[in-house]
Order: C-alpha cells, then structure tokens, then sequence
C-alpha cells in the first residue's frame, strides 16, 4: 500500500465504506464515457437501417459482468 495516500480519505471525512462505493461508482461511468467511441464508430458502420440494433448489441455486451 502506498503510505502517501494511505488514511487520506479519513482525513477528509469520508469513511472507507463510502470511498470504495465512490470509487466503484466513478470507475463505473468513466468506463461507459470511454466507451461511447466505439458505439458511435459502430453506429456509423452499420448499415442506415440497423444502427440501434448495433449499439444495444454494443452496449448490452459491455454491460455483462466478468467474472
């Protein structure tokens, strides 16, 4: 553990239950951010007819949990 950084959420109010729950929740949406990219590449790769049913199939996959 990197000593520097260690307790620094204490020292700002925060109990350790609501930074891991803070930091699950931003790692969780800068991770959709990042891949909003790859959506709209696909969206522009699928045929004009079709391009929601590729982002659902995009987006459900990314979504899946693993293990």
């Amino acid at each position: 553990m990197n000593s520097r950084c260690a307790g620094t959420n204490r020292a700002l109010g925060l109990s350790n239950e609501l930074f891991v729950l803070g930091d699950s929740v931003v790692l969780t949406v800068l991770s959709q951010v990042a891949f909003m990219p790859v959506l709209v590449l696909a969206a522009r790769l699928c045929p004009e007819a079709r391009p929601h049913s590729c982002c659902c199939h995009l987006w459900n996959t990314s979504l899946k949990p693993t293990f």
